[in-house]
């Protein structure tokens, strides 16, 4: 058992290590790509029209990821007949919900006055409507891969389905970037995502009813009851991207307002800087949440303890190591990013560091209540904050400005930590001191680090 959770553990690391770097190749190569053959005004009606499908992204209502944690609870149980029940349950609801979205669309995208509403110039109509629909579909398939890849959590195969993943965007990319390269319209690439998507999860589902035989497509299994188990914590979880929304885009909608447009710029760019200690940490956090979900399934508790310890100390520490390093070389890497053009304001700095490793920590330990369907009260608390941050913010702003901003925030990311370990130790049957003394020691970087768990 130790030797397959290491070897798991491993996996999912190396899966969302993957997953980062084909992130970063796509922020840095796609826009190039697309500015030179498109050029810069059609790219941004690109942007424009590619944003708006992007909403339906929620459109599994947290379905998908509740359902993950449900699936691998019940596998762990040796349950896989009630494990199948959810997840032909969630499929028939999310394909249900997909298809109304579809249709929807389809029966009134070409009615509607999309590309004078949005002031775009370079796109007709029939390729407004085209575009919208062929992401909306893109949008929706992708959902149908949220559904396979908790089939392959459930069964221990956490970094398959992640690697899946960043493999589809991978070649999504590429195909795009082929396609607008040999003189592509933007409605020609939009079909070219959709097909790579399409194909994609197929792939993707023949792989996975080859490594699990017992899970299906169909409805034999599905029932009501599971639907009305799973609907509480499934729109609670929604909460956290809709948070992160109003916490990300409303807090730069209330500097711009009190401060102007100029601030949003450094401190947007700021901010995205030391967010880069949350993608770090992120690696190692969402490779442990289906081994949380296991191990609680199994009944498992001294390993859920030590999940949370051994993942919270490597967040800890792992963020203070990242934010010591901003903190040395941040002007630099600013001044090349930017190419001088966005000065760093240290102190202003300083405290969104603060914010990341706070944020860090908390996140960590929220993936207790997350793994195990638990999270209705952080969800609430979160949303709560979020809210509470940007009132602060308001406040603090005509004295503070930007600083005033940052300082918001930390105060809200601090009260969210006490609030989130305080019940993921409740949950975990382990006491605060116990967890502080492990977490405040410094992880050993060796092998023994592993073999602990």
């Amino acid at each position: 058992m130790a030797q397959n959770l290491k070897t798991r553990l491993l996996r999912g690391i190396g899966a969302n290590a993957f997953g980062q770097v084909v992130t970063v190749i796509i922020q840095l190569v796609s826009v190039p790509i697309f500015i030179r053959f498109w050029g810069v005004d059609l790219y941004g009606e690109w942007l424009i029209l590619s944003a708006i499908p992007s909403y339906f992204a929620l459109s599994d209502i947290g379905f998908g990821s509740v359902a993950g944690n449900e699936m691998t609870m019940r596998v762990a149980q040796d349950d896989r007949i009630e494990a199948l029940s959810v997840f032909q349950s969630t499929w028939l609801l999310i394909t249900g919900i997909s298809l109304s979205i579809a249709l929807s669309i389809a029966a009134t995208i070409w009615f509607i006055p999309l590309e004078h509403w949005l002031n775009l110039t370079h796109l007709n109509h029939q390729s407004v409507a085209g575009i919208i629909l062929l992401l909306t579909l893109h949008v929706l398939i992708t959902q149908q891969g949220g559904i396979l890849n908790s089939g392959f959590r459930c069964e221990g195969n956490y970094a398959v389905g992640a690697l899946y993943y960043s493999l589809v965007r991978l070649f999504e990319f590429s195909a795009i970037s082929i396609a607008v390269s040999l003189g592509a319209t933007p409605l020609i690439a939009a079909l070219v995502f959709l097909c790579l998507r399409a194909i994609m999860t197929l792939v993707m589902g023949w792989d996975l009813h080859k490594r699990s035989p017992w899970i299906i497509f169909g409805y034999a299994h599905a029932r009501l009851d599971v639907i009305k188990r799973l609907a509480a914590p499934a729109i609670a979880f929604l909460s956290f991207p809709l948070g992160q929304a109003l916490s990300l885009q409303g807090m730069v909608i209330a500097i711009g307002a009190i401060l102007g447009a100029t601030p949003v710029v450094l401190f947007a760019t700021l901010r995205t800087l030391s967010r880069f200690i949350l993608q770090l940490v992120a690696m190692f956090n969402t490779a442990i949440w289906p081994e949380l979900s296991t191990a609680f399934g199994a009944q498992n508790l001294d390993l859920v303890r030590k999940l949370h310890h051994r993942s919270c100390q490597t967040a800890l520490w792992l963020s203070l190591f990242a934010a010591t390093g901003l903190a040395i070389f941040g002007g630099q890497i600013l001044k090349i990013w930017t190419n001088g053009k966005v000065v760093l304001d240290v102190p202003l700095f300083n405290i969104l560091l603060g914010v990341a490793v706070a944020n860090s920590v908390w996140g960590t330990s929220q993936m207790v209540p997350m793994a195990i369907n638990q999270h209705q009260k952080v969800a609430l608390r979160y949303i709560f904050s979020t809210v509470i941050s940007l009132l602060i913010a308001i406040i603090l702003m005509p004295d503070w400005g930007l600083r005033g901003a940052a300082a918001s925030l930390l105060i809200i990311d601090l009260l969210m930590a006490v609030h989130v370990i305080k019940y993921s130790l409740f949950l975990v049957q382990d006491k605060l001191i116990n967890f502080l003394v492990i977490i405040f020691t410094p992880p050993q970087i060796h092998r023994k680090s592993l073999r602990n768990l």
